[in-house]
């Protein structure tokens, strides 16, 4: 049979009828002992599955695999095959795999596979894996897969920037294997993300530059500090579970496309909201800065009516004598926002916003309902249109989305600003424009 043939061309030509039962089951056995492709071997160990009930000859190769090939690829594939056909003999095979395993690629897409089966028999795999996970973490099972989840992000990621990083470094013999083993074997990383825990349970946690947060965050049942920095994670679970616990919650330099509602819950408890409160805050608008306290990191200072802007004090709020906050400033690099939170809209007696380099992507729809707004600066930032809706903010007097000089491309600027009667300062230098609307360059407040 030519070498060219791979598992899946084996088993139709099995199906066609055009070798028997023993050649495929021979020909399969072949590329798992003697390929050199770990996908391969893994694949002709998957197709076996369809050959149930398996033989003792082929058991074995199956039971060798598990032991001792060097792929935990293929260790995987052999540890769900013996589980799935029941293969008599292999059950304490198995057993010592779990006990000696080291692999992350193992454990999580072991335990993926015992998620999705049906089978009953797979519970009894499941409690062993997450028992050696516990061993190994020293955590509980929901707080173990968890970092399991970590672990499998950096595993990822390794996997995929490797052979760019080999190219780059001259790394050979002891030293790439080294290199290898740190980065594919369950060790300290995702540990090292754990600030604090307590019987087995973990109580603080910083997630820093992360592609994505798991969903399994929520079934962390006694967090109380979390941290989350510098992460492209789009948008963050969105579930409950025992997140709306926490006591302590810093989100920033991320880059997100919404808030979830067990943030909000958060930023409405507790000392988010008491300690503007304490300092004269309405009680609703209070936990809009305690929003926004969570994500920038930092408390906001509360100064008085009267006082002037200096450039030190990067994060202050200014409210009048009923407590409604009529001034919001942020302008620190090093605690970006990365979101305009649509419940800034519901400030109504709003006057001043101003969110400069916050690597805030886009203005909501709700920017219309800010009526009494007369200053907007949202420079520096990587908005590339202005909403109709903001045409409707009839005292606004000052609008900056000034940029660095060729950053950011703004396609779209509403025609709706010819609207903004009290407008003094249009500001979009810096931006490259396309499309500019014919009546804004008339604008004598346009400034380009």
């Amino acid at each position: 049979m030519p070498n060219r043939l791979n598992p899946e061309m084996i088993h139709k030509k099995f199906l066609r009828n055009e070798i028997s039962k023993n050649e495929s089951l021979k020909l399969l056995e072949s590329l798992i002992n003697e390929s050199d492709n770990e996908e391969i071997r893994a694949n002709a160990i998957e197709v076996l599955e369809q050959y149930s009930p398996i033989g003792i000859g082929i058991s074995k190769v199956i039971e060798k695999s598990l032991i001792s090939d060097e792929s935990p690829l293929v260790r995987t594939a052999a540890a769900k095959l013996i589980i799935t056909a029941n293969i008599e003999g292999a059950q304490n095979a198995l057993w010592w795999r779990i006990q000696n395993e080291k692999s992350i690629l193992f454990f999580k897409k072991s335990l993926d596979f015992t998620e999705r089966s049906q089978n009953p028999e797979n519970e009894k795999f499941k409690e062993y894996l997450l028992k050696r996970l516990n061993q190994i973490y020293k955590l509980n099972e929901a707080d173990s897969e968890f970092i399991l989840e970590l672990d499998y992000h950096d595993y990822k990621h390794f996997v995929r920037d490797f052979k760019g990083f080999l190219s780059k470094f001259e790394i050979r013999g002891e030293e790439r294997k080294k290199l290898i083993k740190e980065n594919t074997e369950i060790g300290y990383k995702g540990l090292g993300r754990i600030t604090s825990a307590k019987e087995g349970y973990i109580i603080g946690l910083i997630l820093n530059d992360l592609e994505e947060v798991p969903k399994s965050l929520q079934n962390l049942s006694k967090l109380e500090y979390l941290e989350i920095n510098r992460c492209k994670i789009g948008d963050l679970p969105d579930s409950y579970g025992y997140l709306s616990q926490i006591k302590n919650l810093t989100i920033k330099n991320n880059e997100i496309e919404s808030i979830p509602q067990w943030v909000l819950y958060i930023s409405s408890t507790g000392s988010y909201t008491e300690k503007y409160v304490k300092n004269g805050v309405n009680f609703e608008e209070a936990s809009i800065l305690g929003l926004l306290e969570i994500f920038t990191g930092q408390a906001f200072v509360k100064l008085e009516l009267e006082a002037s802007f200096f450039p030190s004090l990067l994060f202050y709020y200014k409210i009048n004598q009923n407590g409604n906050v009529l001034a919001i400033h942020l302008s620190s690099e090093l605690s970006r926002i990365g979101i305009f939170p649509k419940e800034i809209c519901k400030l109504r007696f709003l006057e001043e916003l101003c969110m400069v380099n916050q690597s805030i992507k886009s203005i909501p729809n709700c920017i219309g309902e800010l009526k009494a707004l007369k200053t907007l600066n949202l420079s520096f930032n990587k908005i590339n249109e202005i909403p109709n809706s903001i045409g409707n903010l009839e005292n606004l007097e000052y609008l900056y989305l000034k940029n660095h000089e060729g950053e950011q491309i703004l396609n779209h600027i509403t025609e709706n600003l010819i609207n903004l009667r009290q407008l003094k300062i249009l500001d979009l230098s810096g931006n490259i424009i396309r499309n500019l609307p014919e009546s804004i360059q008339k604008l004598n407040s346009f400034k380009i």
